[in-house]
């Protein structure tokens, strides 16, 4: 258990106007009557998967440091901060006042505001520190978003990609049909915003975190050897290029991070050809689903989510944050690593299973171009793949035209005689009524 460190210390980054306060994260504590502090957990699954392959563990003291840069830089869950990032106008970004109203404990301010928005609505599926791992998260299929990785599945830009704040709006107003994640349009439009930021505001953070925790054990850029400290306060008059250096990466991590956020651009969409909704779309989307668009190896012959690559015991399918927290391990790593996952509450593994069209329920949005996004561009952080489009004249690869052929046939199947009840099964349901 770490002790919270008496006072603070100050650190000025060079070439920049900022000041870092870096304190240490407390991983026990209470406040007030006896209420528990509420303190950001560090990402032991990627910690462990890291350790594994660097084949070389954190000290405590690296830990510590790594927790004590974060909290100068973004602040704690009770008193959430911008860090100024020299070159990125990150006001653009993020708001002050927009992030004091999601952070914090919930409460009403003297303004009459309700504050505390994240923990009143979001903290008990998606946790404190935005890993997907609140007090609920294990009772949820599918589980909810861990935003550490910065990777989000249902957006409009391209792979790779952050999503834009309007996507982030759109999961807020409309939820995530099929699972647990509801609609928040009742909110007002200022809370909303504040819930948008809050999200950026924790992946952002959680990025920096994945940066520094490969610095840390020697296999990131810097090249950084032994039990070193990243930051080490003590060495900064004796040894001030180490720590110049090390600054400066803070900084240019912070502004790559920054930058992805602002620059998201949802991608242009095409217009459907002519015969889009047409008998001949349709015809032509079910032979692509079957042919060069590949999509009945996961979907199925049906489209019911049973396609015959799903059921590899050997192979299953796994989002990207499972594979992290799961990584394949073997003997003393495994058996040493075991432990810790349990204690840090790690979630179980689950396989996917991908989704069964003939219900006609799709998790990011129903609307022409959202499933136009879904082909385009997969999902991203999953199995499901992209389409290739053409930029030429490749009789190998999709054109845009193909992609909406594809969408008429999946927008078809639940309207089938094979996805409707049968008859007795209808009747029956009407007596009862």
């Amino acid at each position: 258990m770490r002790k919270r460190m008496a006072g603070s210390k100050m650190v000025w980054f060079p070439k920049q106007r900022w000041v870092v306060t870096l304190v240490a994260l407390a991983i026990g504590g209470v406040a007030g009557c006896g209420s528990p502090v509420a303190e950001f957990r560090p990402n032991v699954g990627f910690q462990l998967k890291t350790e594994a392959e660097a084949e070389a563990q954190l000290t405590s003291g690296q830990q510590e440091n790594i927790a004590t840069i974060l909290e100068g830089l973004f602040g704690t869950p009770d008193d959430p901060q911008i860090p100024e990032v020299p070159g990125v106008e990150m006001a653009q970004l993020l708001d002050e006042t927009a992030l004091k109203m999601a952070g914090g404990a919930v409460a009403v301010d003297e303004d009459g505001r309700t504050v505390g928005l994240y923990r009143q609505h979001c903290a008990h599926c998606h946790g404190i520190t935005g890993d997907g791992m609140g007090p609920t998260a294990e009772f949820l299929n599918p589980y909810p978003r861990d935003y550490r990785m910065g990777i989000f599945k249902f957006k409009s830009t391209p792979k790779n990609s952050r999503p834009t704040r309007e996507d982030l709006h759109r999961i807020l107003h409309e939820g995530v049909p099929g699972t647990a994640m509801p609609s928040f349009r009742v909110l007002p439009e200022d809370q909303k915003e504040s819930l948008v930021q809050y999200v950026i505001y924790l992946s952002m953070r959680g990025e920096m975190e994945r940066l520094l925790v490969p610095e840390a054990l020697g296999v990131g850029e810097l090249g950084i050897e032994g039990d070193q400290l990243f930051l080490d306060m003590s060495k900064k008059a004796t040894d001030n290029e180490v720590f110049v250096e090390r600054s400066v990466y803070i900084q240019e991590q912070l502004a790559t991070i920054g930058n992805r956020w602002l620059n998201a651009q949802s991608d242009e969409v095409p217009a459907p050809p002519e015969n889009w909704g047409s008998e001949e779309s349709l015809a032509r989307g079910r032979q692509l689903f079957f042919g060069k668009g590949a999509c009945s190896g996961c979907h199925g012959n049906f489209g019911l989510g049973d396609g015959n690559t799903t059921f590899d015991p050997e192979k299953p399918f796994l989002d990207d944050w499972t594979k992290e927290n799961w990584p394949v391990l073997k003997g003393e790593e495994a058996a040493r690593q075991a432990p810790i996952r349990a204690a840090a509450g790690i979630l179980e593994k689950r396989a996917l299973r991908p989704r069964n069209l003939r219900l006609g329920v799709y998790r990011g949005g129903r609307r022409p171009i959202d499933l136009y996004y879904r082909l385009r561009h997969g999902i991203e952080g999953t199995p499901m793949p992209g389409l290739e489009i053409s930029t030429g004249d490749d009789p190998k690869k999709l054109t845009s035209g193909d992609v909406w052929s594809i969408l008429d046939y999946i927008r078809n199947l639940p309207f089938e005689s094979l996805s409707q009840p049968h008859e007795e099964l209808r009747n029956l349901k009407r007596e009862r009524l």
